[in-house]
């Protein structure tokens, strides 16, 4: 039976919460941000206000926007290779899973240097955890802000492989999630109800797994709809913004798939 509950880090949960950007990374002595987002993310204004919001208290920042789905290796090398000539202390990714697991492998190579296949389980280099690394989710779905790795799609062997990485800090911002297209925001809840339904469904479930699982589906039965119809009037009583807390317990803690 299941008795110890630990999360992987800190997260920081309310509309409005990304204005304390700043003092969060200046309370880790961060001094030059790599910020990492796809041109969707970008199109929407939220990584000017993040960069303005840092500027304005003297942290210098990077912004590498070419992120494509799936976090392929070749792509998180030449972020990494970015980074590291930007001699990045802090690194912070904004968006969805793939910006967020992007996010996660380039931090493993500013403090580790060379390819992220050093990293691949089996290599025998453990990936470093010094850079400092901060996510922030701009859409519902696997709550990868919270979960220990990150996925990278391997070239040569064409196939997704896991690296370890957990973030020092999750700032999930409610208002966020309203600046992606009403699509996406039906997509991505589907894929929150998924992960649950695996969790629950799971061979590997457990009272504490099937808790949390329960919980996050009866929010998305009761929200998401009503977020899609009420789009133009959302606000973070119709979003779903428990779903990275509670899927982080249920499916990579609790009830991973056997």
């Amino acid at each position: 039976m299941l008795n110890i509950y630990q999360q992987t880090c800190p997260v920081v949960f309310g509309c409005g919460t990304l204005g304390d950007l700043p003092e969060h990374i200046k309370s880790f002595h961060g001094t030059r941000a790599f910020c990492i987002c796809d041109q969707g993310v970008r199109s929407t204004g939220i990584v000017n206000r993040v960069c303005d919001l840092l500027e304005r208290n003297n942290i210098k920042v990077m912004i590498f926007d070419d992120v494509k789905p799936d976090a392929p290796d070749f792509m998180v090398n030449e972020a990494g290779a970015q980074a590291v000539s930007f001699l990045t202390n802090i690194v912070i990714g904004i968006g969805g899973g793939s910006s967020l697991d992007t996010a996660k492998a380039v931090s493993v190579l500013v403090s580790g240097l060379g390819e992220i296949s050093d990293y691949y389980p089996g290599t025998g280099k453990a990936p470093q955890t010094d850079t400092l690394l901060i996510l922030i989710p701009t859409s519902s779905g696997t709550g990868s802000e919270v979960t220990g790795l990150c996925v990278v799609h391997d070239g040569k062997r064409d196939a997704k492989v896991p690296v370890c990485r957990s973030a020092n800090l999750a700032i999930v911002d409610s208002e966020l999630t309203l600046t992606v297209p009403p699509a996406v925001m039906a997509a991505t809840g589907f894929d929150a109800m998924s992960h649950a339904l695996e969790a629950y469904t799971s061979k590997n479930h457990n009272q504490k797994a099937d808790t949390h699982a329960l919980e996050a589906l009866r929010l998305i039965n009761k929200y998401l709809i009503r977020a899609y119809q009420k789009y133009a009037a959302a606000c973070n009583k119709y979003l779903v913004p428990e779903r990275g807390i509670l899927l982080w317990k249920t499916f990579w803690v609790y009830g991973k798939s056997g």
